[in-house]
């Protein structure tokens, strides 16, 4: 998979658009490489857990977070294995050069205790090998292709990863109230989505739970009349339309919101 590190910018806003949508941020970062996104997003925050197999990179981030827990091992094994559960992780940050979906799985398997409010930001890189080999080469994405076919993942990318979200946090409790997603980078074969996630048992909400990612940017988003589920998709919104019978399609146009 060639990795295309050209979108820092758009990942960078995402991230302090999304922090500020949550109060008292615990950080996991998945993916931690030379420090870049800390130093660029989370330098302030004081509680947190990283992950990196490189020997040499883990201990630059072992002195850059001296207040953080770092692992030096494989982030699936390690979260499945319970690396973390100490903390009350409420901001989950995947950025993988591949797909995220295995690491979204191992952070949500087993009896984790999750807060009834968190965030996930993912900076996707799957599409450049759905564009190459199709869906039936992602084990991740054999369920969607079962329904819609193996071409529907790459020419709608952004709708499968917002229906895979809702899967894996749904069978956690978690519906997805905030979203947003699109493509940048070369040929369009990055994906950066963000959403907002909140227990569906019908609880009493933190301060600020109801912030939609259009008051935390200052603008002001309408939905259509009779609509129930907010989605922010490329910048618009669009209504979520039922799965089982109409598959949510994606625009393909580049855009790069003004986060």
């Amino acid at each position: 998979m060639q990795k295309d590190n050209s979108t820092f910018l758009n990942k960078r806003r995402l991230r302090l658009r999304l922090l500020a949508m949550i109060d008292n941020p615990v950080i996991l970062e998945t993916h931690g490489g030379i420090g870049k996104l800390y130093a660029a997003c989370y330098s302030t925050i004081g509680r947190g857990a990283v992950f990196e197999k490189d020997p040499q990179k883990a201990d630059i981030l072992a002195v850059q977070r001296p207040t953080w827990s770092v692992y030096r091992c494989d982030v699936v094994a390690g979260l499945r294995a319970g690396a973390a559960a100490h903390l009350p992780i409420n901001f989950v940050d995947l950025d993988p050069y591949g797909e995220p979906w295995p690491v979204l799985d191992a952070f949500l398997a087993g009896d984790r205790q999750l807060p009834d409010r968190w965030a996930l930001v993912v900076n996707d890189g799957l599409r450049q090998g759905l564009a190459l080999h199709g869906g039936w080469s992602v084990k991740s994405l054999h369920g969607i292709v079962a329904r819609f076919g193996s071409a529907y993942p790459y020419k709608n990318y952004t709708a499968v990863c917002r229906m895979l979200v809702e899967e894996k946090a749904g069978a956690r409790g978690f519906r997805v109230a905030n979203w947003v997603a699109y493509y940048c980078g070369h040929a369009d074969h990055m994906t950066h989505f963000g959403a907002v996630l909140v227990r569906s048992s019908g609880i009493l909400l933190a301060p600020g739970a109801n912030k939609t990612f259009d008051q935390v940017a200052k603008e002001e988003v309408k939905p259509a009349k009779g609509q129930k589920t907010k989605e922010i998709r490329d910048g618009e919104l669009v209504k979520h339309a039922d799965q089982s019978k109409n598959p949510p399609r994606a625009r393909q146009k580049k855009v790069a919101p003004d986060f």
